[in-house]
């Protein structure tokens, strides 16, 4: 049953002339996902699909299920439209897909192109089987996400069973997409060679000119497109993408990923609110929209007003409490940091290396806490992750005032990267390293190769290939030069820099100037005060209804 209706509901959400509700956020209701009017309160919704399911024995004596579809009216709970009963062989349980959402697509007198009708029509396997593997490998994959990791048996297992999917059925598109996928990821692991990157880009490509709506494929590849300094390209696949598969939320988000990387707020905040109609009750899409809207509009009550929506939904949810820790950090509400650690970790949420960036702001004790918890371990996924994680420790001991632990952090970070061939590093990767490494030099104390490498930053050529970066990248590297340029102690360097920081699309917010003990010295000049105040969020607009609910 759960499979038919994902099953159902993927195909109806590729009709443009429908808007159809995630099923994540419908499974997120509970109980009450039995009641359409709580249904049309909670999701916007204005009908419901129900189905009744029985099994028979056909007149060949074989088993055979029957499906009676029910669209019902969620204001008063009436029914629309009642659908003759739908049979099918447990052998072939996919033909009844299509004919149902073409059936509920007619009752809501929607009009079907050519080419959705195709999409309606054609079953992604006609295996049982090869669907049951897929299920197990998505449902699997889904698992390790929420827990961020991905162990080697894990991708292993999950491996095999889209391999012997995709062997009973090479045509079968969601498989391929998902093994794609975990070539992809399997690769920035380090469980697959480098090539298996390129293998897993390969399929997606060829997934997604076949059918552009399969879920995933697409926001990979924007993600790819971006990494690359293509935003034109990424531009280009998320149109497409949505054309194909018009109520999707994430997708929506891609295109707001794309709306950032334009510099483009107007379609950002659109992408936001569609996103939200979308996935009304999908908690790990709220605080997705929720950290751009903080992040990259500087919009702090439409942000905390999603993440309230993502507390009461489900409280107790590692993602939620890391996205209140991410709010909470860049507006510099040091309480609420504190609370939304405390809640993260009795939530059971692992320790990730990008929470050291942000507890270096939190109070003393926060503080001390994070570094017991940053001594457990010094690798991540990359080298060029495990660089990120020093630095990032780096900067919580200097936080605590140890000096020495911080210098010894951004030795072994250097050490790393003298070993990276950095022609093997994608273009923002490339970006990031260089931007990093000013201030792991002044930490160490070689001053004068941090200076000569921010002076090259400042080249023409240099400035010129910043162009293709993402803002958030861009305002990011910009800040760290703020930081080694603090560090030099070279004041006008450092002004400069940091209104770059704060002024650029989606840079930081003054708050995190604040915070940072680099800066501590220069926080009572005039010149400081003034610059902090010119760059203070001004209220964004009024946070909609639909919003708040």
């Amino acid at each position: 049953a759960e499979g038919l209706a994902d099953a159902v509901t993927n195909k109806l959400a590729n009709l443009a002339g429908l808007r159809v509700i995630d099923r994540a956020s419908v499974l997120a209701l509970g109980a009450q996902a039995d009641d359409p009017r709580a249904i049309g309160t909670e999701l916007g919704a204005r009908f419901a699909l129900r189905a009744s399911i029985r099994w028979a024995t056909g007149a060949d004596g074989q088993a055979r299920v029957q499906v009676t579809p029910v669209l019902v009216r969620t204001r008063d709970g009436t029914t629309r439209w009642a659908g003759a009963p739908i049979e099918a062989s447990p052998t072939d349980p996919f033909a009844m897909q299509a004919v149902m959402a073409g059936q509920v697509a007619d009752a809501l007198d929607v009009a079907i192109a050519a080419v959705e009708r195709e999409r309606l029509e054609r079953p992604s396997t006609r295996d049982p089987e090869a669907w049951a593997l897929y299920r197990r490998a998505a449902a699997r994959a889904q698992l390790a996400e929420r827990r961020y990791a991905l162990d080697r048996t894990d991708a292993a297992e999950i491996a095999a069973d889209l391999d012997v999917a995709l062997a009973r059925d090479g045509d079968f598109l969601e498989a391929a997409a998902l093994r794609g996928s975990l070539l992809v990821l399997a690769s920035e692991l380090g469980y697959r060679a480098p090539a298996a990157r390129d293998s897993g880009l390969a399929v997606l490509r060829a997934v997604h000119a076949r059918d552009p709506g399969i879920p995933g494929v697409a926001a990979t590849l924007v993600g790819e497109a971006l990494r690359r300094g293509r935003p034109d390209e990424a531009q280009r696949l998320v149109d497409v993408a949505i054309a194909a598969r018009p109520s999707n939320g994430r997708l929506q988000l891609a295109r707001g990923a794309v709306a950032v990387a334009m510099h483009d707020t107007t379609a950002l905040r659109d992408a936001l609110r569609r996103t939200i109609a979308l996935s009304p009750r999908d908690v790990g899409t709220l605080v997705d929209v929720a950290g751009r809207s903080i992040l990259s509009l500087r919009d702090s009550a439409f942000g905390n007003e999603v993440l309230r929506r993502a507390v009461r939904i489900a409280p107790d949810d590692p993602d939620v409490q890391m996205g209140r820790l991410l709010a909470a950090s860049a507006t510099g509400d040091t309480a609420a940091m504190e609370a939304a650690w405390r809640g993260y970790r009795a939530a059971g949420g692992p320790p990730v290396p990008h929470q050291l960036g942000l507890l270096r702001h939190g109070s003393a004790a926060m503080r001390r806490e994070a570094a017991a918890v940053a001594r457990s371990g010094t690798t991540g996924r990359t080298p060029l992750d495990t660089i990120i994680f020093l630095e990032e420790r780096m900067g919580l001991r200097a936080s605590l005032g140890d000096a020495a632990g911080a210098r010894a952090d951004a030795e072994a970070a250097l050490a790393i990267e003298a070993r990276i061939d950095t022609t093997t590093l994608m273009f923002v990767e490339r970006v990031k390293d260089r931007y990093m490494r000013p201030r792991l030099l002044a930490t160490a104390g070689r001053d004068g190769a941090a200076r000569a490498l921010l002076d090259s930053l400042a080249r023409p050529a240099w400035l010129r290939d910043t162009v293709r970066l993402a803002p958030t990248d861009l305002a990011n590297g910009t800040c760290a030069v703020a930081s080694a340029w603090a560090l030099l102690r070279d004041t006008a360097a450092m002004y400069a820099s940091l209104r770059d920081c704060l002024g650029r699309p989606s840079g930081r917010w003054p708050a995190w100037v604040r915070r940072e003990p680099q800066f501590a010295p220069y926080l009572r000049e005039a010149r400081m005060v003034r610059l902090l105040a010119a760059f203070e969020p001004r209220p964004g607009p009024a946070v909609p209804e639909a919003v708040r609910r």
